[in-house]
């Protein structure tokens, strides 16, 4: 690209695509490395405002949308129709949305899509993340969280990864007082959930 090569535009948006896809990824990844040190030395990050939750979780999703079409998930975003106000640190807000979606990547296989759902709740809110693939196996439920635990199966195994993005989630979900659990999806897949109080 740098030296004119390449004359056909649709080439060269597709080569510039594959850059911006893979300088996100090493971002995403350089960003989780230093939010692990930053976790196991235990010092906090909590910047929390007041923000819309479905407006931001809108935000985020959209600008993942065209890189994750190009790794074959298809997401649908469901959020309340009255704006749904909250005190979070919108960073780590993000940083585990990012992770959760990178992870049903890793599991697209057969599913070919995700859904990302945000409910009102009694005494706060619920952010889930849902993916149709194979799902993980009930073997490997209990140890997602760790962290550098990656499922081995031919799934995961194609894809790079260091085994942060999970634990890094669930950290920086006790952060924000809230949890991070995961649950069998239907028919299909899994489903991580996000819970915090208003």
């Amino acid at each position: 690209l740098h030296d004119g090569r390449v004359q056909d535009p649709a080439k060269q948006r597709a080569y510039l695509q594959t850059m911006v896809n893979e300088t996100q990824r090493l971002t995403r990844l350089v960003n989780n490395v230093l939010d692990f040190s930053r976790l196991e030395r235990g010092q906090g990050r909590n910047h929390a405002q007041s923000i819309d939750l479905g407006h931001a979780v809108c935000e985020i999703v959209h600008a993942q949308e065209d890189r994750l079409r190009v790794d074959g998930l298809k997401l649908t975003v469901a959020t309340p129709d009255k704006p749904l106000h909250a005190s979070v640190d919108r960073d780590a807000l993000e940083q585990i949305l990012l992770n959760l979606l990178d992870n049903a990547v890793k599991y697209v296989a057969s599913g070919e899509r995700a859904d990302v759902v945000l409910t009102r709740e009694a005494c706060g809110w619920c952010l889930r993340v849902s993916d149709y693939g194979p799902g993980i196996p009930p073997s490997e439920r209990k140890q997602v969280f760790a962290a550098f635990h990656r499922s081995d199966d031919r799934l995961t195994s194609e894809r790079p990864g260091c085994g942060l993005g999970l634990s890094i989630a669930m950290r920086l979900a006790e952060e924000m007082g809230g949890t991070l659990t995961l649950e069998e999806n239907q028919p299909s897949g899994c489903s991580f959930i996000l819970k915090c109080h208003a």
